[in-house]
């Protein structure tokens, strides 16, 4: 009976499970309160420092989870009056939620790159379009850090995983340009999942290629 059931767990090719880091817990936690009703549209969210001291998180958590709901679209800080849940936060929320369901199915991963590479080049000739000074600042810096690696001696393994890193905030960067909210959120969950794979295959020559491929994007480089 064990033997079966173990056979039928690996049949299922689950992952190894991975650390929750404090951020997450913190933006999963605002995201309940947002999907439940607690916090609607337009409410304003308590300070850092409250947030803090609710979570039982550090501030600097507080600060990056807030970062990444920005980023994401899921609240809009208000320079000088705090942070606000945006009109849109229900569906970005889901739009995220259905994306991990897609991810934690192994058969749909291929159809995902897929995905992933025609939002790319959508995210890129909309960012051609509409970049901001701002937006191409931050692209030319993740080009210079990534020109700095690429010029370095040594290959070891953390040089390259550094690369994948760069490679998936390049992209993520084009897409928050693109002015498009649901690109920027797809974006925003489907690469960080693809980092570790891109770690895997990374080599200086890959690394080479796509620092080629990033000063030919649309995105002013």
């Amino acid at each position: 009976m064990a033997h079966r059931i173990a056979e039928t767990v690996s049949r299922l090719h689950l992952r190894k499970a991975k650390p929750i880091r404090l951020f997450d817990q913190a933006i999963e936690q605002i995201r309940v309160l947002i999907i439940e009703g607690h916090l609607k549209p337009g409410d304003k969210l308590p300070s850092e420092n409250e947030l803090s001291q609710m979570m039982d998180v550090s501030r600097s958590s507080v600060r990056e989870a807030l970062r990444a709901l920005e980023s994401n679209g899921v609240i809009q800080v208000r320079s000088g009056a705090g942070a606000f849940v945006s009109d849109d936060a229900k569906v970005l929320i889901s739009l995220n939620q259905t994306i991990q369901t897609l991810l934690s199915r192994g058969n749909l991963v291929l159809q995902l790159m897929q995905v992933r590479g025609a939002i790319e080049c959508l995210a890129a000739s909309l960012a051609a379009k509409s970049i901001s000074d701002n937006d191409l600042t931050e692209l030319r810096n993740i080009f210079h850090d990534q020109q700095t690696l690429i010029s370095g001696v040594n290959a070891d393994r953390e040089i390259l995983a550094e690369l994948a890193r760069l490679d998936a905030n390049f992209h993520i960067a084009i897409s928050k340009a693109s002015g498009n909210e649901i690109i920027s959120e797809i974006t925003d969950t489907l690469l960080p999942n693809f980092i570790e794979d891109n770690q895997a295959i990374m080599s200086f020559e890959m690394g080479s290629k796509l620092l080629d491929e990033h000063q030919r994007n649309p995105g002013g480089l």
